[in-house]
């Protein structure tokens, strides 16, 4: 007599061999902020791949991040750039070197997973990057979001540069953004060390809200 197959053993084949396996998530800190936030986010736990860019070498980063020193400003254009916000200008700077995506971050970005962009808005590095990498993802049809925090009051005049970048990417579907100022708000004047900590944490409560299945 043929042995009959129990239905629970179709259904964990099925589980197991047909139905589509869940994106991973790859995470990409854009910029100083966004790679602090990342390298944040990587120690809480926070699952996926990761990738940083910045203009400054990150030898605190993880080894199993990929990090790549990526410079759009010239040091003569970064110092332009500087006197150009003190005196109160909000434009959007254009970078005077190659502003391709890097070959290895380009790569990722075509891999079949689900991304978050983090970056601190208001710098020039990952201010610029955010944009470019998600209009690119964007144009490819990815599940993406982006995830941003504004400045802190005392880092500087750079607010209404932050708030100019972040009303252009406020129109992207999966756009995120916290105020670090509202912490001081809340909690009055602290250290900038636990400032900052608290703000990397607003922003993983939201990367934990991301993707639920």
């Amino acid at each position: 007599m043929k042995k009959k197959v129990p239905l629970h053993s179709a259904t964990d084949w099925l589980n197991t061999f047909v139905e589509p396996k869940k994106k991973e998530t790859h995470i990409i800190g854009l910029g100083g902020a966004g790679c602090n936030i990342a390298k944040y986010l990587y120690e809480k736990g926070f699952k996926g791949t990761y990738s940083c860019l910045s203009n400054v070498e990150r030898t605190d980063l993880p080894a199993s991040v990929l990090f790549i020193e990526h410079h759009i400003y010239s040091k003569e254009k970064q110092l332009q750039l500087i006197l150009k916000r003190v005196k109160g200008d909000k434009e959007v700077p254009k970078p005077d070197l190659d502003t391709t995506i890097p070959e290895l971050i380009e790569k990722r970005l075509k891999d079949n997973c689900r991304f978050i962009l983090l970056v601190g808005l208001g710098g020039m590095t990952g201010s610029y990057l955010v944009k470019q990498v998600a209009d690119y993802l964007k144009d490819k049809d990815k599940e993406f979001a982006v995830v941003c925090t504004t400045p802190f009051n005392f880092e500087g005049d750079t607010n209404e540069y932050a708030d100019k970048i972040k009303d252009e990417l406020a129109v992207l579907p999966n756009f995120y953004c916290f105020s670090n100022e509202s912490i001081r708000e809340k909690y009055g004047n602290m250290t900038m060390r636990k400032a900052f900590a608290m703000a990397n944490e607003e922003v993983w409560k939201i990367c934990k809200e991301l993707f639920k299945e």
